[in-house]
């Protein structure tokens, strides 16, 4: 009733990090004690690696002050354990960050020590990830006054392949589905929609999208434009419009095309090289001829809200049809002692057409 934290589900756990370096994670109840000056409350998955928590605490009984990374992926619940080791410790910085970031914060030292330097910066990057039983490598024997985050970083064990589940319209780290990319902490997807509107999203696997209404789901790409062609129900032409998605407010949906209602998408895609065909009558005769565009030749990219360009001055016959279409992107399903990134199995060199010739020797190398 005081604080919104995160949506959660009757059956999941909570993980709850205090300023006096407990931790605990219990059971999801409609009320329970779990101690004073929570910083950190949050669903917690069993054998998550992926979310690594980065710390800065104080052990005031050694005066040290140390900084460590680390993952929790198994517990015992109810169980409070001591992620700042040592008695009398005092949490001063705490990030928790779903694919291993790591930031670069600046730390001010008290100005009655007698540090030379007082202010500095320090990168997350430089500690290694350890278990969340490790001490912690020492950050300063000084007092430390204030922390603040001074950049954002970036994933250090990569980054989070999603796939989409069109059938049940729900994202997975499977394998199932559509391959939409690997993720970083501040990357979306982009949905269109058949409405004519589209939206953007986390890549949160408890998303939920309506497989009906969906006409194409990516990873959103904010120098990709976006290129449609719809019915102005009001003129009862065609129009064609390329724009830059600009709003981009999370899971609220913004109409591209004209607000009439009868206004219809014909369709929308962010592939550059698209290209459709249609057929006009032309003169008094009515003489049947086929057109073919491609978009980007064709209007200029304007702002979302534009009208676009009309599509044709002549009598529209039949149906608009596209007949270029982006390949789907192929996912080979990495190794489980490898990079996903830099895999390279067996049907990635057949389809480079490579000559592969197998030396006998005792090394048992492959030549190319």
């Amino acid at each position: 009733k005081d604080e919104l934290v995160c949506d959660c589900t009757d059956i999941d756990d909570i993980i709850v990090i205090r300023k006096d370096g407990k931790m605990l994670v219990t059971k999801i109840s409609d009320k329970k004690y779990v101690g004073r000056d929570i910083l950190h409350a949050s669903v917690w998955k069993k054998d998550d690696d992926r979310t690594i928590y980065n710390l800065i605490y104080s052990n005031i009984a050694s005066n040290k002050n140390f900084v460590k990374r680390f993952a929790v992926t198994s517990i015992t619940r109810d169980r409070e354990y001591e992620i700042a080791k040592g008695e009398n410790c005092k949490i001063i910085y705490l990030s928790a960050n779903p694919n291993g970031e790591a930031e670069v914060v600046n730390v001010k030292l008290s100005q009655s020590c007698s540090a030379r330097v007082k202010v500095f910066d320090f990168d997350f990057s430089s500690v290694i990830i350890k278990g969340r039983d490790s001490q912690g490598n020492i950050l300063s024997t000084y007092p430390i006054s204030k922390i603040e985050l001074k950049k954002k970083g970036v994933s250090t064990i990569g980054g989070t392949h999603i796939w989409f589940e069109k059938t049940i319209g729900r994202l997975n780290k499977n394998q199932y589905g559509q391959y939409l990319g690997e993720f970083f902490a501040d990357d979306m997807i982009l949905a269109l929609m058949k409405d004519g509107s589209y939206v953007l999203t986390s890549y949160e696997l408890t998303n939920k999208y309506d497989p009906e209404a969906i006409l194409k789901i990516e990873k959103f790409n904010p120098e990709k434009p976006v290129q449609a062609v719809y019915l102005d129900g009001e003129s009862q032409n065609y129009y064609v419009k390329r724009f830059l998605v600009e709003q981009k407010t999370e899971n609220r949906p913004y109409l591209f095309i004209s607000e009439h209602p009868k206004s219809k998408l014909i369709f929308a895609t962010t592939y550059l090289d698209s290209a459709i065909d249609f057929e006009i009558l032309k003169g008094k005769a009515k003489e049947k001829l086929s057109q073919t565009i491609v978009l980007k030749d064709f209007i200029e990219i304007k702002g979302w809200k534009s009208l676009g360009n009309r599509l044709t001055p002549y009598i529209f016959n039949g149906k608009l049809k596209e007949i270029t279409k982006e390949e789907e992107v192929q996912y080979l399903p990495p190794s489980s002692k490898s990079d996903p990134s830099k895999e390279e199995t067996t049907a990635t060199v057949a389809e480079k057409n490579l000559q592969i010739d197998f030396s006998t020797g005792e090394q048992g190398t492959l030549f190319d």
